[in-house]
């Protein structure tokens, strides 16, 4: 699968198509930064979105938000900010992915597996967080899953930038020395 993935972007990902995907991985950013997330917690008082937390959350801390957030908040959640963000980390994994192989020219499969967690990881939170919102009771067991996997996609993501960025780091240097 990795050869036919790296074969794939080798044939199909240049420069131009890199760079459609760095800016449509910026304008989900931007849409779900600027506009989305400040219209969800617009009532909170200035609390976070419990999955933008960089660490653990409690099923109190998630009752105190859902309760705030009110049902605007909520509508705008689960109607515009979880479609989004459904969709972004398909766009960053296949971004990050894509950066790799054009450092490597070819899928480096620590990468590669790093950005598969960090994905995964995302996806498990995103559909966790909707549950947390759906019903009337939260349940604890569900709250603790959504913030394991915060805390999961937070550390690798931390992981995913600095593996590219000691892979860029390291083809500069090849660079360097062979010229």
């Amino acid at each position: 699968m990795l050869v036919f993935l790296s074969a794939w972007l080798e044939k199909h990902m240049n420069r131009k198509r890199l760079f459609i995907l760095f800016a449509a991985y910026a304008a989900i950013l931007a849409v779900m930064s600027f506009v989305l997330i400040p219209a969800i917690c617009a009532n909170t008082g200035g609390m976070k979105i419990f999955y933008l937390k960089l660490w653990s959350y409690g099923v109190d801390y998630a009752v105190s938000f859902k309760n705030a957030m009110g049902n605007r908040g909520r509508d705008v959640y689960l109607q515009a900010q979880l479609p989004l963000d459904m969709i972004y980390p398909l766009v960053y994994g296949l971004m990050y992915i894509a950066l790799a192989n054009k450092i490597y020219n070819k899928i480096n499969l620590p990468i590669f597996l790093i950005v598969t967690i960090l994905c995964l990881s995302d996806y498990t939170e995103n559909i966790l967080s909707y549950i947390i919102l759906i019903p009337d009771n939260i349940s604890t067991a569900v709250v603790s899953a959504a913030s394991v996997f915060t805390d999961i996609k937070t550390v690798f993501l931390c992981f995913t930038w600095a593996a590219l960025a000691f892979c860029w780091v390291c083809r500069m240097l090849k660079n360097k020395i062979r010229s």
